[in-house]
């Protein structure tokens, strides 16, 4: 729920503001080379736009909320908390010198996505597919999925890297 108030909130007051919304990313966002540790819990609550949010969240309610289950509201939180900041000093430690703001939850919600995977190695989740004109789901083993947003979100970090 933070994560779509604050997105609400960034996306309400940069209105229009290409300028102004990049202001608030290098305020709120975590930049490597100017190593602030409040700047890392304040960027795993931005992002970069509605495609990104709505990534974010759509697996996050898909897997989160058996994580939640089993540890609790209160633990889950304090996990989501860690695993972004996890997420945060593994990109210091690859690149520190990166001056590039770090916004979004995808760290915290892959830390979230690796307990799902230890937790429930054989689960299997429904999926909604568009295939030519056929509008179908399917279930598929959730490792897949969870192994095509690993690599998204590895291809899209690579890509920031000029890889």
């Amino acid at each position: 729920v933070a994560n779509v108030v604050i997105f609400l909130g960034q996306f309400y007051v940069t209105g229009r503001d290409p300028q102004f919304g990049a202001e608030l990313v290098y305020s709120f966002g975590f930049v490597p080379n100017e190593f602030n540790p409040f700047k890392i819990f304040t960027s795993m609550f931005m992002h970069g736009g509605f495609g990104h949010i709505i990534g974010n969240m759509w697996f996050l309610h898909i897997f989160g909320d058996n994580i939640e289950s089993i540890l609790g509201h209160v633990k889950y939180f304090w996990f989501y908390l860690a695993c972004g900041l996890g997420a945060a000093l593994a990109q210091f430690l690859i690149e520190p010198a990166s001056t590039t703001p770090m916004v979004g939850a995808s760290g915290a919600i892959a830390g979230v996505l690796g307990a799902y995977m230890i937790r429930f190695p054989k689960a299997k989740v429904h999926i909604f597919a568009i295939i030519i004109i056929f509008i179908t789901t399917f279930v598929v083993p959730a490792q897949i999925v969870l192994g095509l947003w690993f690599l998204m979100q590895l291809s899209g970090g690579l890509g920031s890297l000029g890889v």
